[in-house]
């Protein structure tokens, strides 16, 4: 709980395909098959992604899009890219749901309570409000039971990010040796900032480091990731004509 109470986040589903982890998709050789078998869309190893939450991605990101101008100069082209978007970003979340399994990582029910509790947008007068997050979810059409799930998923994979992250450190000798480097390749307004600030400054390099190390452990994973495609088409089924109001991120 004091780690959730540290570092909690607010994920807006609208967001949520595009995962925002810090490390970027390596090139993962993607196989698209003709057949679906059971409902899975995906199979990453022997892990399946369903159809259903495939779709429940894809109809979220095409709404987000559905009144950008290059999407409307060529709807099925920006389909066929938002799909391979949420294909790349489920792959990327199962990797990190299956190292979570190996850290043993879980998510409370009282962590997840209070993760949605504390949103703003599902607040009134700074108390949750049932009638709010009832209205969100009326707005992007699912169920409070696979929402929340999605939000447990999304937790769980900040707390490994956390966890892998976590040895990577930046030494006072480290910062000492690289600060001129720092300081020389900075902007006069940069240089002022990381000498009022030294300690954030610091901070910063350390999190490029670890987003370094994200990188190098993904591609090392991406060459032993055996994925399959199994979708016919970038169309989506059962998107609205036009979009709901947007319910504001909570």
């Amino acid at each position: 709980m004091k780690w959730f109470q540290k570092r909690q986040r607010t994920i807006f589903l609208y967001l949520a395909v595009f995962i925002t982890l810090s490390v970027v998709l390596g090139s993962l050789g993607l196989n698209f098959a003709q057949s679906s078998p059971l409902d899975a869309a995906i199979i990453v190893n022997d892990r399946k992604i369903t159809r259903k939450r495939f779709t429940l991605f894809l109809d979220q990101a095409i709404e987000q899009q559905r009144n950008n101008p290059q999407y409307q100069a060529n709807p099925e082209a920006a389909r066929e890219f938002l799909k391979r978007q949420v294909v790349q970003s489920l792959i990327q979340e199962e990797v990190f749901q299956t190292e979570a399994d190996r850290f043993g990582v879980r998510v409370t029910d009282a962590e997840l309570a209070q993760y949605i509790h504390s949103a703003p947008s599902f607040q009134k007068d700074g108390r949750f409000d049932p009638e709010l997050y009832g209205r969100f979810l009326s707005q992007i059409r699912m169920r409070a039971a696979d929402f929340e799930d999605e939000q447990r998923r999304q937790i769980r994979v900040q707390k490994t990010q956390y966890l892998m992250s976590a040895p990577v450190r930046v030494s006072s000798l480290e910062w000492a040796a690289r600060e001129p480097d720092i300081l020389a390749a900075a902007s006069k307004e940069d240089r002022k900032t990381i000498r009022e600030n030294p300690a954030a400054a610091r901070d910063q390099w350390r999190q490029r480091e670890a987003q370094a190390s994200f990188q190098e452990w993904y591609n090392t994973v991406s060459t032993r990731l055996k994925t399959r495609v199994l979708l016919e088409s970038a169309a989506p089924s059962n998107v609205p004509a036009a979009p709901p109001a947007a319910a504001p991120a909570p």
